[in-house]
């Protein structure tokens, strides 16, 4: 009646009932802790701003794609660039049973960028830091002693985005033994020149006949989220995109 991988909604109650079938084995929702980063950022979004300061627009956005991908969430709200508060919150972090933890910020190689030496101080084994894609070259992921996987996403708002959907989302399926994704390829219209060396995941939109990719590519800028129902995705090598 239902396939490994499937999601129990209240959809398949009436014919599991039907059946007879009372209990089913099922994988707990993946929990996942999110914390955000970065002096500049005001998490009130009615408040108003000081000069050098942003709304914090990634705890919102991450908070739902999070929930949106099936996992349980706690967030541990936003600290600023001290790396003390980052090894308070991560050792309450590591006491709560978590699956995967999120941070956005601090892990590029900045003055204010102390994720990895905080990590590395909790024996946290760094499995890659920096990626040749972008938005979100300075990714890192690693894997902390008690379990939890860890995700440290770059601060621009597209590079969060990106991060969450390309590799938080896939930890996301293999937890939950859902079958990985395929691309789907259609004719692009318009083209598109790149550099060498890094792919690029680009804000874009689709339907039956072709995708194009929108205006506002820039890690900072979210507008095009209005509007995008697809990232369209240039190969590393690839020197551009052609239309068709």
């Amino acid at each position: 009646v239902l396939d490994e991988g499937d999601r129990l909604g209240p959809q398949h109650i009436l014919p599991l009932a039907t059946l007879g079938i009372g209990s089913v084995a099922v994988r707990r929702r993946p929990r996942i802790g999110l914390i955000t980063t970065g002096k500049e950022i005001v998490d009130d979004l009615a408040g108003s701003l000081k000069p050098g300061q942003i709304y914090n627009s990634n705890a919102p956005y991450a908070s739902a794609m999070l929930q949106a991908f099936g996992a349980e969430l706690m967030n541990y709200g936003s600290i600023p660039d001290e790396p003390g508060h980052f090894e308070s919150v991560l050792s309450r972090m590591l006491t709560d049973n978590l699956d995967i933890i999120v941070s956005t910020g601090a892990v590029s190689v900045g003055k204010y960028d102390f994720v990895r030496q905080v990590l590395e101080g909790n024996a946290a084994d760094i499995l890659f830091h920096k990626v040749k894609i972008k938005p979100g070259k300075p990714n890192l992921f690693a894997k902390l002693p008690d379990g939890p996987l860890y995700f440290g996403l770059p601060g621009n708002p597209a590079a969060v985005a990106v991060g969450l959907r390309f590799f938080v989302w896939p930890a996301v399926e293999a937890m939950s033994a859902v079958e990985p994704e395929q691309a789907e390829m259609l004719p692009l219209r318009g083209d598109y020149l790149k550099k060498q060396g890094l792919q690029l995941f680009l804000k874009g939109r689709k339907d039956p006949d072709g995708a194009e990719i929108l205006q506002g590519q820039q890690s900072f800028q979210t507008h095009p989220f209005l509007t995008m129902n697809c990232w369209i995705v240039a190969a590393e090598q690839s020197k551009g995109l052609k239309a068709g």
